[in-house]
This record gives C-alpha cells, sequence and structure tokens, in this order.
C-alpha cells in the first residue's frame, strides 16, 4: 500500500511537472530565477500593477505561441488586449537579461588550455515571405523565409555564452555570421569547434570535420564529434518553444526579441539543474 501510494505521489509530481512545462517551457525553479532577475519595480511607470503571474503570460506566449484570443482565455480569463500588453512587456524584459545571463567570458570556466573554448553553429527561423526581398531571407533549410542565429557553447560547461543575430539567412551564411562578430572577439591562438560550413576558417580560426590538418585519432574525432551533437542539443532546447518553430506571427522587428528571450529562458534552465549532457575528455592535440 505504501509503495503504491509513493508511485502515485510521483506520477502526479510527473504529471504536474510535463503539464506545467507544456503551458510555460520552463520549471517553477526558472519562474522563480527570472522574476528574481527582473526585479520589478513599483517606480518603473511600465510595469506598475505587474505581477508574477504577467511573467507567466509571457512564457505561455512564448511556449504556445497560439492566437491572443486563445492564450488570454487560458490566463484567466482575461481581454486580449491585456493580456497581449502584458505579455509583450514580458518577454522584452525576459530579452533584456541577455546580457547578464549569456556571458561571452563564460566561455573559460573551467578552462583547461585548449585552444577550442566554444561550439558555434548558425540556426534559422520561419518568418512571413518577404516580396521586398525574398532572395534575401531565403533558407535552404526550409525552403522560405528566414532569419539565421549563431550559438556559442561553451566546451567545458555546456552553457550558452553567445548568441547573434537575427540576420537575413539569404544573405548570411554561417561562415559570415562567424565572421561579423565572433571572429573578433577570439583570442589570440583561439579557436571554435564547428561544422563543415565553416571550412573557410580552418584552421586558423576553427577546427571542422572535414579538414586533414588535424590529428585524426578515432578518440578524438569521437569527442569532437559529441561536441557538435550536444551544440544540436542546444538549438533544440531553445526552439522547443513554438515561438521559433511557427511561422512568426508578430512583427518580424520583434523576432530578436522573441529569439533572445527562449535564450535567455535555456540558459536559465541549465543553471537550474537541467544542463545539457557534459562532454568528456575534449583536448586539442594537433597545436
Amino acid at each position: 500500500m505504501g509503495c503504491s501510494i509513493m508511485n502515485r505521489a510521483q506520477g502526479n509530481e510527473r504529471d504536474f511537472s510535463r503539464r506545467w512545462n507544456a503551458f510555460f517551457g520552463v520549471g517553477p525553479p526558472v519562474v522563480v530565477d527570472t522574476w528574481s532577475r527582473l526585479n520589478v519595480d513599483v517606480d518603473d511607470p511600465e510595469l506598475r500593477g505587474a505581477g508574477p503571474f504577467h511573467l507567466l503570460w509571457a512564457l505561455m506566449l512564448l511556449k504556445q505561441y497560439g492566437s491572443t484570443e486563445t492564450l488570454s482565455s487560458h490566463a484567466g480569463p482575461v481581454d486580449e488586449k491585456t493580456f497581449r500588453k502584458w505579455a509583450l512587456i514580458f518577454v522584452h524584459r525576459i530579452a533584456y537579461l541577455k546580457e547578464e545571463v549569456v556571458v561571452w567570458d563564460n566561455r573559460k570556466t573551467g578552462d583547461m588550455g585548449n585552444d577550442c573554448l566554444v561550439s558555434i553553429d548558425g540556426t534559422d527561423c520561419k518568418i512571413p515571405f518577404q516580396n521586398t526581398c525574398p532572395t534575401a531571407f531565403k533558407t535552404h533549410k526550409f525552403k522560405e523565409s528566414g532569419l539565421r542565429y549563431e550559438l556559442a557553447v561553451c566546451i567545458i560547461t555546456g552553457d550558452i555564452v553567445s548568441v547573434v543575430g537575427p540576420l537575413p539567412c539569404g544573405d548570411w551564411p554561417d561562415i559570415e555570421v562567424f565572421r561579423f562578430c565572433l571572429k573578433h572577439l577570439l583570442d589570440t591562438n583561439e579557436r571554435v569547434e564547428a561544422d563543415d560550413g565553416y571550412r573557410g576558417e580552418d584552421p586558423l580560426n576553427a577546427k571542422v570535420p572535414a579538414s586533414m590538418v588535424h590529428v585524426q585519432d578515432d578518440q578524438i574525432l569521437r569527442v569532437r564529434s559529441i561536441v557538435r551533437r550536444r551544440h544540436e542539443t542546444a538549438n533544440k532546447r531553445i526552439k522547443q518553444f513554438d515561438c521559433l518553430q511557427e511561422i512568426f506571427d508578430h512583427d518580424v522587428s520583434l523576432h530578436g526579441v522573441f529569439f533572445h528571450a527562449c535564450v535567455v529562458l535555456t540558459q536559465l534552465a541549465i543553471n537550474n539543474g537541467n544542463p545539457l549532457f557534459p562532454v568528456f575528455g575534449y583536448q586539442d592535440v594537433d597545436g
């Protein structure tokens, strides 16, 4: 009987966690952490009357990304105008936390002297068809208009330490995004672990799988492959928010705000007990 009650309680806890994450995309510890970081000030005119439930509205918008009519009915019910106002305010406020939560210098946490401290890769998101210049936005990944972002993930810790974008997919291949920003932030002799889309920067600034100038030891290649797969996991974590999966229904100028908010929440989840899987034994041995 005791075991049955315990199993039922654990089952209820798992069911609650599943339902909570289906609504909000992150667990209660991340919600509490986010609220504390927002430092809501009653003297801030924009936030006068704000409460934690308004943060939940923003999370629901990011995670479910349905019609305002549907989401506002889940939120109270509350009228659509009120829901839209507070949800967007808090999406912006979450995105503003990026400078505090996603920190480039954190790539050096646990530094073991490797040249490569981060893995990088681009990820694309769908936006409405751009009539003005369709080729500038067209992405080969889903044959529609899209915006591209570049993420950097610390190899040692699995923390997200940089996000660059948004940029039009067609005009900005991955390697050009790297050359535009992160390349200039690398220390002397520092490189990045990347896929073959960055081969034009190998070996000076990047290490890619197709290059033959690096050590071809099977174990080293396997660990490098795990690093790149772990990076794909980071991309998937961020894009579990439906606002980045569906064609963006808000003004395209807001897409970067939504994306950065999802990155912040993903990193806060990593901080609060939901890390990416670890990678052991990564080392640079070829100079």
